[in-house]
């Protein structure tokens, strides 16, 4: 079973499908596709560079458990 990471309520993304997770002034944006197409997650003032950890650091916790077989 794929676990998906949660991006905004009700969508979520296999996160081997992620490529990139950008921060461009006050917008969040994972990149599709090796970055040919971007999907905007958040504009919040003060708040997308944790949006942006929070992302990457979920995709990095399910790609590690799929590495080891978790």
């Amino acid at each position: 079973m794929k676990q998906l990471v949660k991006l905004l309520p009700g969508a979520h993304l296999d996160p081997a499908e992620i490529s990139v997770v950008r921060v461009a002034g006050e917008n969040v944006s994972v990149g599709l596709d090796g970055g040919a197409h971007f999907l905007c997650l958040a504009s919040v003032a003060g708040s997308v560079d944790t949006v942006a950890e929070t992302l990457v650091s979920r995709i990095n916790a399910v790609l590690a458990e799929r590495h080891h077989g978790v």
